[in-house]
């Protein structure tokens, strides 16, 4: 079996009957596969949306090479917190497999997105800066004696 393979194997479940009727006698058995519907989504198409239960790969969608191994690259910090704030509980969040070390520790903000932050920020303030000019020249016109 390749590696990663997840081996489903039939479990049958009884289900007894409460026998509240005297003709109510037969108990059932069920066999099937331990499966439950379910869709996938990206941390893109479920911000904003609060779920019951969600079960996670928190893991990047790049890979690289290491010792020859491809391994996937760590989450980005923003998709890792839509990822873990979409559930209610802690107790709602399921891991599909295990957190390493640095898919959290010293995952940093990529250097782009804190260079887009600042511009916004210097904009904002030059916005700000020029809405109290306009202002402030609007006051002093309607001071001024026509």
């Amino acid at each position: 079996m390749p590696p990663g393979t997840i081996l489903l194997t039939p479990m049958t479940v009884k289900i007894q009957c409460q026998r509240k009727r005297p003709w109510q006698r037969n108990d059932v058995s069920r066999k099937g596969l331990p499966c439950a519907a379910a869709f996938a989504c990206t941390d893109y198409k479920v911000q904003g949306k609060t779920l019951e239960r969600v079960a996670l790969e928190l893991r990047g969608t790049r890979t690289t090479k290491m010792d020859g191994t491809v391994v996937p690259s760590q989450c980005d910090p923003y998709g890792l917190y839509v990822q873990l704030s979409r559930c209610r509980t802690l107790d709602g969040i399921m891991l599909v497999s295990k957190v390493r070390d640095r898919d959290l520790v010293g995952n940093r903000v990529p250097e782009e997105m804190t260079a887009a932050q600042a511009r916004l920020e210097v904009l904002s303030e030059r916005t700000v800066e020029e809405a109290l000019r306009w202002l402030d020249g609007d006051a002093e016109e309607s001071r001024r004696p026509r």
